[in-house]
């Protein structure tokens, strides 16, 4: 009789240890695939975000030449909104490089003025708390100006592609430009 106890009693155990694990198990696969989801989403965001910069460069009407620095920023401007209007974006490019702008732009930061004060006076990107606001420090021409990008929709979030996408803009725009300008130069020479 003591025998059939211990041999009833270590089923017993084993069964509720085999519950036990194939729910855990069960509890991790679910969770596994509720991340695979989300890493999904992610990537294809990303694959969207990354096909409108060659879209955006190829279908951009790049000037033979700017009359001067304001056209030149402005040209700039209207390529950073092409791209802005793809991705429910706000994008502005907004000068910083005398102490009056600097002092202008942080006073429309509110509570992360000191903050953005900090990683733009060592160049680096500033990203909000909600992902809803991100800036990106340039040198454009030997001048200091920030890429201010928002969210116009509250569910939206600023990613590192969106900031690698403008910065990718920003370097062809500079470098088309400056071809065009070093092709009319040396065409004046033969």
């Amino acid at each position: 009789m003591l025998i059939l106890l211990i041999v009833f009693v270590i089923i017993d155990s084993l069964f509720f240890l085999n519950l036990y694990i194939s729910k855990l198990g069960g509890q991790e696969l679910q969770s596994t695939i509720t991340q695979v989801g989300v890493t999904q989403k992610e990537l294809d965001a990303t694959r969207r975000k990354m096909a409108h910069v060659p879209q955006i460069l190829i279908c951009f009407n790049f000037p033979l030449y700017n009359v001067s620095k304001d056209a030149y920023i402005d040209n700039m401007e209207r390529l950073l909104k092409e791209y802005a209007q793809k991705e429910s974006l706000v994008i502005d490019l907004i000068p910083f490089g005398t102490k009056k702008e600097r002092e202008a732009f942080l006073d429309t930061m509110g509570t992360n003025k000191d903050k953005v004060r900090r990683f733009l006076r060592h160049k680096n990107s500033f990203t909000s708390s909600k992902d809803n606001l991100a800036l990106y420090p340039f040198e454009i021409l030997d001048y200091p100006y920030v890429v201010q990008v928002q969210t116009t929709d509250d569910k939206l979030k600023i990613t590192e592609d969106d900031g690698n996408a403008i910065t990718t803009l920003i370097i062809a725009y500079c470098l088309a430009i400056y071809d065009v300008k070093k092709e009319a130069e040396s065409g004046d020479e033969e």
